[in-house]
């Protein structure tokens, strides 16, 4: 698969799609990272 979501430089960029997937890390991390993996 060719994703570059974070990557400015790469041909498959889709700045839409960046956007999306850079403000939903965080909320990713908050429920299944921070809680050991029980979710929201």
């Amino acid at each position: 698969m060719n994703h570059a979501f974070f990557n400015d430089t790469g041909p498959n960029r889709n700045a839409n799609v960046a956007a999306q997937a850079r403000d939903r890390v965080p909320d990713w991390f908050g429920r299944f990272v921070e809680r050991g993996g029980q979710g929201g």
